[in-house]
């Protein structure tokens, strides 16, 4: 039944968003929106944007309508990288409207944030993942010195145990992402020996404590690495052909790779995969050439593709 509700959402937004709908939208200037992710129920996405010169807010669209709200208005703040609770009644995401980078819950229902984590001074907390239980919570802890920690938090207590702690002075990784079933996690790391950074993807067996690289690509670059909600895909962006970043799609069993948007022109970074859509943003963030970054919708394969933000 899920799967027929999120067909039924994909097709509705493909009207909408494809002439009908997309009348709400005016065009703005200096407009970047980032990191979407699509509700439990498959009806709502919600992102971070910047806008106008701002720093970053989330904002919350219905898909049903097209039709998009601010969610917070802290023009001071960074708040950056939202994530749904399972239950679809919060929205995690990383903020330093107390000061250092550290994780806010907001209650959609009456828009009240709670701080749940509380980094020491000079710490920040960022980068967060739940089981497809709901029960437990990693985040990622980068530290002085350029280190960084991995914990995962027990939300029924809020117990922390440490995952992974960097070994040495500028050993950091990024990104990590646990897996639904909370076995193993994956994150991404700088291999280069030279100046310029080149990430590849390591994954970490949480039963067992061993790490092991699974893309070892000397020549390319992976980028933001996300499960889908199944857990039966991983979606990272790659520039594998030098120019742009594209989006993969790695079976997890079988280890076979597709690739999944095709933009020379542009590139995409973020992605959230479900069984039937496909969210990512997509623009000219880091490129030579200028240009704002838009939230787009496509079927799992990649195609069908429209935009939902202008």
């Amino acid at each position: 039944m899920d799967i027929v509700k999120e067909r039924i959402l994909f097709l509705l937004v493909l009207f909408f968003s494809s002439g009908f709908g997309a009348s709400v939208w005016a065009q703005r200037a200096d407009h970047l929106d980032f990191g979407p992710r699509l509700s439990p129920d498959f009806s709502k996405v919600v992102y971070y944007s910047y806008r106008n010169d701002s720093l970053p807010d989330l904002y919350l669209m219905d898909l049903k309508f097209c039709k998009e709200i601010q969610l917070t208005y802290d023009y001071k703040a960074w708040d950056l990288n939202p994530k749904w609770s399972v239950d679809g009644k919060h929205i995690y995401f990383s903020s330093d409207r107390n000061g250092d980078m550290a994780i806010y819950r907001m209650e959609l229902k009456t828009s009240k944030i709670k701080q749940v984590t509380y980094p020491r001074k000079g710490y920040r907390h960022s980068e967060i993942s739940f089981t497809a239980d709901g029960k437990k919570m990693a985040y990622c802890e980068f530290q002085p010195n350029n280190r960084t920690a991995i914990y995962l938090r027990t939300l029924e207590n809020y117990k922390d145990t440490l995952l992974l702690r960097s070994s040495d002075i500028n050993d950091e990784f990024f990104k990590p992402v646990i897996h639904p079933d909370g076995n193993e996690l994956v994150f991404l790391k700088n291999v280069a020996e030279e100046s310029k950074p080149l990430f590849d993807i390591f994954l970490l067996d949480i039963l067992k404590g061993s790490i092991k690289n699974i893309t070892r690509t000397p020549e390319i670059n992976e980028r933001m690495p996300s499960w889908s909600n199944d857990g039966d895909y991983l979606i990272y962006s790659a520039d594998q052909n030098q120019m742009s970043f594209d989006l993969f799609k790695r079976e997890w069993h079988s280890k076979s790779v597709v690739q999944i948007s095709f933009n020379d022109d542009r590139q995409e970074l973020n992605s959230h995969l479900s069984a039937k859509i496909l969210l990512y943003d997509s623009g000219f963030y880091g490129m030579e050439k200028e240009g704002n970054t838009y939230i787009y919708l496509a079927d799992a394969e990649g195609k069908n593709v429209r935009q939902l933000t202008n």
